[in-house]
């Protein structure tokens, strides 16, 4: 059974609502990225980080207002500036 998790809250306007599956060595790694990336977000977004189904994999699937959804997908070994930059490029599309 899944236990819920309470979202990381930040002021960016996104928060962080579930990373598990992601070694653990690189989940603050990653999260710090995402909520780096949506710093341009005027309104509360929610991002759930999710494992493919071949790890190290993950795709960041971003929901918002209005029916906004972006999915961006990693390989796994990704530097913080990378998944940084990624974010905001899907954000800003």
């Amino acid at each position: 059974m899944i236990e819920p998790q309470e979202p990381t809250a930040t002021s960016a306007g996104i928060a962080i609502c579930d990373i598990k599956g992601i070694p653990v060595h690189r989940r603050k790694l990653v999260e710090a990225a995402v909520i780096s990336g949506a710093l341009s977000l005027s309104e509360d977004h929610e991002a759930w980080i999710v494992p493919a189904r071949k790890p190290p994999a993950y795709s960041v699937r971003i929901v918002g207002p209005r029916g906004f959804y972006r999915e961006v997908r990693f390989a796994g070994p990704e530097s913080e500036a990378e998944i940084e930059s990624q974010v905001r490029r899907a954000i800003e599309r």
